[in-house]
């Protein structure tokens, strides 16, 4: 019996050592109001805005016409990637995960929804649905 408990053990540490870490190694985001989305893919967070007591995702990378783009809503205040905060701490509003700070987002015309201008054009961030009330 503790011959097999042995293999057994021995087995799991050989197929854990040979598995497959690079989803570990993480690139430096370097998001500079999302111009670079390859980066945020890299990324270990979600890339999310906090405004109006709601967060808001880049989830699917859509875009937004920029003729869909209204007023300015406001301003990010604050990046969680790369500060000293921990991986409990929760968003307040004018936070990013992901955006630096001084980001400008604005309101998306007709539907719920943030946008972001980047390089590849506006970038659409949709309310996550929380179990908040």
């Amino acid at each position: 019996m503790v011959k097999i408990l042995l293999s057994v053990v021995a087995s799991i540490l050989i197929i854990s050592g040979c598995a497959d870490n690079s989803s570990n190694n993480t690139k430096e985001s370097s998001l500079s109001k999302t111009s670079d989305i390859e980066n945020q893919k890299m990324g270990t967070y979600i890339d999310i805005i906090k405004y109006d007591n709601k967060e808001y995702a880049n989830l699917k990378f859509k875009t937004v016409d920029s003729e869909d783009v209204g007023e300015k809503l406001g301003e990010v205040k604050f990046r969680v990637e790369g500060s000293d905060k921990p991986s409990s701490y929760k968003l307040v509003n004018g936070d990013a995960t992901l955006l630096n700070e001084g980001t400008a987002f604005y309101q998306v015309k007709g539907k719920e929804g943030i946008a972001v201008k980047s390089d590849e054009g506006w970038i659409l961030y949709e309310p996550l649905k929380t179990n908040e009330k």
